[in-house]
């Protein structure tokens, strides 16, 4: 099976280089590899064997995704964020549920090499108190889960193997019959951090695709601050995409998700305000779940 890797990048040429150097080792080697440089200063415009291209500006790695896909010529779509490095078996753990023709998509795993520190536990602690016990209900064994909020968890075991309803970002392939066929990556989330990988599986599994999930092909992650946004701008636009992708696809599936997903908007935006009373900056986060909202509004035309 023909494949071809996909990484958007913006500035950060040692996880880059670090990333190429993991493909290299593959004990499977794919078809082509398709760096797509995000109008970045500092990314590469040509490298040896490799199919470099430049955007015309800034548009985010969702939309970079989108036109290194144009290009591809593999049968599957191998999509790997520039600060991850693959384990040598990544590409062929990836590939092998794609013998079964039913499969549209394959995640694989996202090991985090810097764990999150005790600050940011606790500030998710508060953020989502009242709403544990219904996390609880609502999580999956394999694929991670979405919850009625968007938020995600995709803390998964290796060992893992199974259909789920989507994949997280930096490392998933998708069949490039499905990937066109719903038209890509959403190109209305802003650009920044997202949720485009979880859209795109969402909307595949909407035409009969189906998502599995393996745990083996794992990729480890080394969080590096990209150079498309200023800090806070990066963080209104995060949770603006939370809002947008929880009510295109989870809040309106019933009447439980939906007072569910409204109340915990209203209880983070309660905290963040009170927040903003300490320090300033919270308030970036309110203004990106209104302006989420807005956005949504605006796409759907409601």
């Amino acid at each position: 099976m023909q494949i071809s890797v996909i990484i958007p990048t913006c500035g950060r040429t040692r996880e880059l280089t670090l990333c190429l150097e993991g493909l290299k080792r593959q004990t499977l080697k794919p078809r082509e590899i398709i760096i797509v440089n995000d109008s970045c200063a500092g990314a590469p415009n040509k490298l040896q064997g490799i199919k470099v291209i430049r955007t015309p500006g800034r548009i985010g790695p969702g939309m970079a995704k989108n036109a290194g896909a144009r290009i591809a010529r593999g049968e599957v779509l191998a999509f790997l964020d520039d600060d991850c490095v693959p384990s040598p078996h990544w590409l062929a753990e990836i590939v092998k549920p794609f013998k079964n023709r039913e499969i549209a998509v394959v995640a694989g795993k996202i090991v985090e090499k810097r764990l999150r520190n005790k600050q940011g536990t606790f500030s998710d602690i508060i953020l989502n108190l009242p709403f544990y016990p219904f996390y609880l209900l609502c999580r999956k064994r394999a694929g991670g889960t979405i919850y009625f909020n968007g938020r995600v968890d995709a803390r998964l075991s290796l060992s893992t193997q199974g259909f789920c309803d989507w994949g997280g970002a930096g490392n998933l392939a998708v069949r490039s019959s499905y990937f066109e066929k719903v038209g890509g990556f959403e190109k209305n989330f802003l650009p920044g951090p997202n949720l485009e990988e979880p859209d795109l599986c969402f909307r595949i599994k909407q035409i009969g695709g189906k998502v599995f999930y393996n745990g083996q092909a794992f990729v480890v992650h080394s969080y590096s601050p990209g150079g498309r946004l200023a800090p806070l701008e990066a963080v209104k636009n995060l949770k603006a995409n939370e809002v947008y992708f929880g009510l295109k696809n989870i809040a309106f599936q019933n009447i439980f998700t939906f007072v569910a997903f409204f109340a915990c908007q209203a209880w983070q935006i309660f905290i963040y305000s009170l927040l903003t009373l300490i320090e300033r900056e919270y308030w970036q986060r309110v203004r990106g779940k209104f302006k989420g909202f807005a956005r949504y509004k605006r796409v759907s035309g409601s």
